[in-house]
């Protein structure tokens, strides 16, 4: 091979150790769950290219070409490294050459990581294999490469052969630091005498290494009987980083920390996460986490999650990105906390004739949460009312809510649930009812204008604190009995007095007595007793065309219509009610007599059938007979 050839060659050799980081090993390229921790070099141990280690950076140094790419590691050739000898050159050629009386140029390197580029630029400027231009002991440096394992060996510089002296010495000084090699014994692979530096004091010498005393001093560059020991720099291995994704942790309503343990594998990594509610984590949100990961330790990478839905079930996996690749982790779950909201109707309390409050427990399942109380007079709630309370913000505590509700109708049963909503949907309670108490005072058959019968009921509310009622028919209570009440109430069977029907109401007295014995003023209620029958004088009905405001008799297809006009009259309470049915013992229609007095009343129906039956019932309740018409 002649000499241009092999400097070319070698040119390009250097230029791809300067960019793989001064003869890295190739970076390892596993799958991701076989990724196993890179290599890790001990001072002794065999190096990668064949030599021992003799040199550990605590942090990595500069080194190659132009002192850009990093390293960690320096290994020696071993002993006897030249075909069972340890050779001895000159550093320049012969002492008249150029290379041996002459500068050269980016040689004089003197740094840990500078041995290579020294070495380098020694090539360059003596290029002879051998004669004037010639660098025998960089070139025996740069031309070993023990069994084509690498071809990035160098003559070390002035620090690197130090380095070498305390390991060949075993003198147990910490590495770097500029501490001349002393103490120890001289290992015997290394030659009891003087060593070589790529690294040039001025254009007529180079340093040198005594070993045996560690000395280091300038020596001519032309002497001869100087040993040559090559190295190499070497950096650590990159392989994928190893992940492993961690359990979420901090996890509310809306947020969660996700958490992974990522070791670099000595490659400067960046860590990930990817969530989604899906749980192949398709469509994911991928977060990067704030700080990169280097060394080949285990070391936490967290990301904060927020603005997430409350009682939602999210996949999440992490994954690490260095120079070798990705590794993904495998894919976990977390489920952030809020549910629907838990609501309990409770019972109705301080019922009145007017109001009552409603009440209910609620628990916001750790969400803002608004209660609505809803109540009408249907058990179903179709008509109902809402009645708000508030926005529960004690998120995590069972909370009572009441609601007072008024501009309510006396002895009326209403119905009533509570519901509460949240982010997440709306919770009904059951549905339950209480019954308005009655007015405080008297009523006849609860407040009845009129009534058919002697016998009615008297319904009494007595003030608080009352024990009796004492009833009679007359204002002076020359006629009377006495009732115990039963939390200050009482329904009570009672006669009215009367010889005949009258138009003149008939009046029941009370007076309230205390748990003294006090009597209260009297109070009374009165109602009109009629017990004659209405007069249904006459009916008459004839086919028309119904309009859609006619009164339906029966359920027929096509109905026709018919006019009914009744006659009727009541001397007492009135006429109140007309009843039409198309059979005798078919379904009955009831119809408001418009007004209790008049002579006669139009009714409009819809109906198929010729033959109609029709009464009159007065406001007493008292019913006609039955009249039969036909509808002509």
């Amino acid at each position: 091979m002649s000499q241009v050839r092999k400097i070319s060659a070698r040119s390009v050799v250097r230029l791809v150790i300067a960019v793989c980081l001064l003869g890295m090993m190739p970076a390892i390229t596993a799958h991701p769950k076989s990724a196993k921790a890179a290599t890790e070099y001990v001072v002794g141990s065999p190096g990668p290219a064949g030599g021992i280690v003799f040199y550990v950076a605590t942090t990595p140094f500069k080194c190659g070409a132009d002192l850009t790419a990093g390293c960690t590691y320096l290994e020696a050739a071993p002993n006897r490294w030249d075909s069972g000898s340890e050779p001895v050159r000159s550093w320049g050629g012969t002492a008249s050459g150029p290379c041996g009386m002459s500068a050269i140029s980016g040689a004089q390197g003197t740094s840990i990581g500078s041995g290579f580029a020294n070495t380098a630029a020694i090539m360059k400027a003596c290029p002879d294999v051998s004669g004037a231009n010639s660098a025998p002991a960089a070139r025996a440096a740069d031309i070993y490469a023990p069994s084509g394992l690498a071809a990035d060996w160098f003559l070390p510089s002035k620090d690197e052969l130090n380095e070498l002296c305390k390991y060949a010495r075993q003198t147990g000084q910490a590495v770097g630091g500029g501490t001349v090699c002393s103490g120890g014994s001289l290992d015997n692979g290394f030659t009891a005498g003087y060593y070589w530096s790529s690294s040039e004091h001025n254009s007529m010498g180079a340093w040198i290494q005594y070993f045996p005393s560690g000395e280091q001093f300038p020596e001519a560059k032309g002497s001869g009987n100087v040993s040559v020991r090559p190295v190499r720099a070497f950096g650590r291995a990159v392989i994928r980083p190893i992940v492993t994704t961690n359990e979420a942790t901090l996890v509310t309503t809306s947020s969660a920390t996700l958490n992974a343990t990522v070791n670099a594998n000595y490659g400067d990594t960046t860590a990930a996460f990817s969530y989604a509610t899906t749980a192949d984590l398709s469509g994911a949100t991928e977060v990067a986490t704030d700080t990169p990961v280097t060394g080949s330790t285990d070391k936490t990478s967290t990301a904060a999650l927020t603005g997430l839905k409350p009682g939602t079930k999210y996949y999440y996996r992490a994954s690490a990105t260095n120079s070798a690749g990705t590794s993904p982790g495998e894919i976990k779950n977390f489920t952030t906390t809020g549910a629907l909201p838990t609501v309990t109707t409770g019972s109705a309390s301080s019922i009145k004739a007017s109001s009552a409050d409603l009440n209910a427990v609620v628990n916001a399942n750790l969400l803002k949460t608004t209660v609505v109380f809803f109540y009408g007079l249907s058990a179903d709630l179709t008509d109902g009312k809402s009645v708000s309370t508030r926005d529960i913000t004690e998120l995590t505590k069972v909370i009572d809510i009441s609601a007072k509700i008024e501009g309510l109708v006396k002895s009326k049963t209403y119905y009533y649930r509570v519901e509460a909503t949240n982010e997440i949907g709306t919770t009904k309670g059951d549905i339950k009812s209480f019954v308005t108490s009655r007015a405080q005072g008297v009523t006849i058959n609860d407040g009845a204008e009129f009534t058919n019968s002697k016998d009615v009921t008297i319904s009494v509310v007595a003030p608080a604190g009352s024990v009796k009622v004492i009833l009679s028919n007359d204002g002076g209570f020359g006629s009377s009995q006495t009732f115990d009440l039963v939390d200050a109430t009482a329904d009570i069977a009672w006669k009215l007095v009367a010889s005949r029907d009258e138009r003149l109401p008939k009046t029941v007295y009370v007076k309230w007595v205390s748990r003294f014995g006090n009597e209260t003023t009297a109070v009374g209620d009165d109602i009109i007793l009629d017990t004659t029958i209405p007069v249904l004088s006459n009916v008459s009905a004839a086919a028309n065309t119904a309009p859609a405001s006619a009164v339906k008799i029966a359920a027929v297809k096509k109905p026709t219509g018919a006019k009914i006009v009744v006659k009727a009259r009541d001397a007492n309470s009135g006429v109140g009610t007309i009843e039409i049915k198309s059979k005798k013992n078919g379904k009955t229609t009831t119809v408001i007599y418009s007004k209790p007095t008049a002579a006669s009343q139009i009714v409009l129906v819809k109906t198929t059938s010729k033959t109609l039956y029709v009464r009159v019932l007065d406001r007493a309740a008292n019913a006609s007979p039955w009249k039969t018409v036909t509808v002509k």
